[in-house]
């Protein structure tokens, strides 16, 4: 479609221009488990604790499972996790490093059996008003998706409860053989001088057993639904193919995600450019463009930075001014675009983090515009690209 944006009338006399601590489970007379240590320091609820482990006694959790982080633990985090585990942690500076957690949640684990899981996570830690530090877990395995929240009176605390839920999800088997004790058979020592006495097998009464009472299942904790969390964005970058150079723009929006999906709204400006037609020079046209456009995008990295492919469609009004004629004229046409891209996103911070966004146009209205009688002046490309980055601020 060609726009017309005026025309040189053929009259002799029109000449007028128009111009932190590890953890150890209790040994000796000290018999509190590790999980009965968590119940009381994170206030972690019952259902959270796996059933293999509540059935454990405290002394015996306590004298097989030891939480202790050494430089040489978290140097081998990584390889014993095996890549089960990706984990994105944001904590402010006085808490556990991602490194020292995923060190813990290998320790752990011990080595993964063969029904071990592949677990993407992402854990946010904060000290709210009432001194109480919080933590917000989502994890995702497979299809599945889950979130979790835990609260505590420290920091160490609330990570050292990441660390057991994030362990369990990877491979439930290998923290209950973790956490199992190792019973040691005592061999007898043999003495010369004893003599076995005799046994004496006394029929005793028969005794009626009572039939075992059933098994009550333990209740399911509620699903929970994911939050979704929103940012504002500030964007700023270059287009090319759209206008008749590169051309910088700008522009500013809202996202909202959940789990792994994102959808994002924003409107975008390209700054005007003038060209001029090569015979006359005098003549030619103005051109900018505003539009507005949506995108959903889904998460295919989440540790940190993460990185998201995403599909959106763009519209908006391409608007034109002719100059150089005797009859100079504007046109305000639709512009129509589709919008695939790639969205990296690195955090600043608990609130703040930095995006960097390359992303492609399939125009699917390319309006023309001409000169009446010199021809076109100008069309945008079959294809155009943008490149731009900016900064978000986090909200829930």
């Amino acid at each position: 479609m060609h726009q017309k944006l005026g025309t040189r009338k053929r009259n002799a006399n029109a000449n007028t221009e128009w111009p932190d601590p590890p953890l150890v489970a209790g040994v000796g007379n000290t018999r509190a488990s590790f999980l009965v240590r968590f119940a009381f320091a994170v206030r972690l609820p019952v259902f959270l604790v796996p059933s293999f482990l509540r059935g454990l006694r405290g002394g015996d959790v306590a004298a097989g499972v030891v939480v202790a982080l050494s430089a040489s633990g978290i140097a081998h985090a990584e390889s014993s996790l095996g890549g089960l585990l990706h984990l994105t942690w944001t904590a402010p500076d006085q808490c556990p490093t991602q490194a020292r957690l995923e060190a813990q949640v290998a320790d752990l684990l011990g080595g993964p059996t063969e029904a071990a899981s592949h677990v993407r996570a992402s854990a946010r830690a904060w000290r709210g008003e009432d001194a109480i530090w919080h933590v917000e877990l989502h994890t995702q395995t497979g299809p599945t998706t889950g979130e979790r929240r835990v609260d505590g009176e420290t920091c160490q605390a609330i990570a050292d409860a990441t660390a057991l839920i994030l362990a369990v999800a990877v491979d439930p088997e290998a923290v209950a053989a973790r956490a199992a004790p190792e019973v040691v058979p005592e061999t007898p020592r043999w003495d010369p001088t004893h003599v076995p006495s005799p046994v004496v097998v006394t029929p005793g009464p028969v005794v009626e057993t009572a039939p075992p009472l059933p098994a009550v299942p333990a209740p399911t904790p509620p699903d929970v639904p994911l939050p979704w969390h929103g940012a504002v964005m500030v964007v700023a970058g270059l287009d090319a193919g759209t206008l008749p150079r590169t051309a910088t723009w700008f522009g500013a929006g809202v996202t909202g995600s959940r789990g792994s999906l994102r959808l994002e709204a924003r409107a975008v400006l390209l700054s005007e450019q003038t060209t001029h037609l090569r015979t006359p020079s005098s003549a030619g046209g103005d051109f900018d463009l505003t539009a507005a456009g949506i995108t959903l995008c889904q998460a295919v990295r989440m540790r940190a930075p993460t990185l998201d492919l995403c599909g959106g469609l763009e519209a908006g009004l391409f608007r034109a001014r002719g100059f150089g004629v005797t009859d100079p004229s504007k046109a305000d046409p639709l512009w129509l675009s589709i919008t695939p891209g790639v969205v990296g996103t690195w955090p600043l911070g608990s609130a703040f983090s930095l995006r960097l966004e390359a992303s492609g146009g399939i125009p699917l209205k390319r309006p023309g515009f001409d000169l009446d009688p010199y021809g076109q002046v100008h069309r945008a490309s079959p294809v155009t690209g943008r490149l731009s980055f900016g900064p978000q601020l986090h909200f829930q």
